[in-house]
């Protein structure tokens, strides 16, 4: 049953002495702009989240007029703002069909800058409160996925395959140092690779980072650091591992 203000509170008063429930009806609000005491409703108010009851102060008729005079008085900046969104939306598009196309170029040429940023970020990042919550979420996938695709190995095992590869990194041949030194899986683990040791080899981290998951022999190639007796070696060390081990 729908009211006007006034028939509303005229039905509610004359039922509230013979049914209580009729109380209900009595939630009412006055609006600051016009003083009408009205219900709190969606008929009358608008919803607003940050007030107490969930309602705007004023009520919607109120807000309609006060709506359409700040339009009438703004026009002007309205139109000129609107312009202005509309071409920072152009803007926008055209940036990004930009990065389409040239961003892939920029980071084939500073692949290995860009790189090493990300790995400044990275050791920053994982020492945050959600960092550390990421870091323990991937390393209990990579357990789980350990222990399905099996392997594992030693300390020795692991001295053994830094001095093979002259504690360098095996695709790049840099020096490695404590702070950079990756364990890289050869095959990944996400695509069936083991922990064994003749699928491990030293990296530095951003090669490691760079590699992901992707095919070893495929990746390295795309490499500007790419060299043929690198990838030889790497090969070399499976098999001799494989044999020793």
């Amino acid at each position: 049953m729908k009211f006007k203000p006034h028939e509303y509170q005229q039905y509610a008063i004359s039922h509230i002495l013979e049914n209580e429930a009729a109380a209900l009806f009595l939630d009412m609000k006055v609006c600051i702009k016009c003083g009408e005491d009205l219900p709190v409703t969606l008929e009358y108010f608008s919803k607003r989240k940050s007030s107490k009851d969930g309602f705007r102060n004023e009520c919607k008729k109120c807000r309609s007029l006060y709506n359409k005079q700040y339009k009438k008085n703004n026009e002007k900046s309205m139109n000129a703002y609107l312009k202005e969104y509309r071409n920072r939306k152009v803007n926008k598009d055209k940036a990004v069909e930009y990065m389409s196309i040239y961003g892939p170029k920029h980071y084939e040429k500073n692949k290995v800058k860009i790189n090493k940023r990300h790995v400044i970020y990275n050791r920053a990042y994982i020492k945050t409160p959600h960092g550390k919550q990421l870091d323990r979420s991937k390393r209990h996938t990579r357990k789980a996925l350990d222990f399905l695709n099996g392997g594992s190995y030693t300390p020795e095992q692991w001295e053994e395959c830094l001095l093979y590869f002259n504690n360098r990194c095996a695709y790049t041949g840099e020096l490695l140092e404590v702070d950079n030194i990756h364990v890289e899986h050869i095959i990944a683990i996400s695509k069936g690779g083991t922990s064994y040791i003749w699928n491990i080899c030293p990296s530095i981290g951003y090669a490691n980072l760079s590699k992901n998951d992707n095919d070893m022999n495929e990746w390295f190639r795309k490499q500007n650091y790419f060299s043929e007796d690198r990838l030889q070696k790497i090969y070399s060390w499976i098999e001799y591992a494989k044999f020793i081990y």
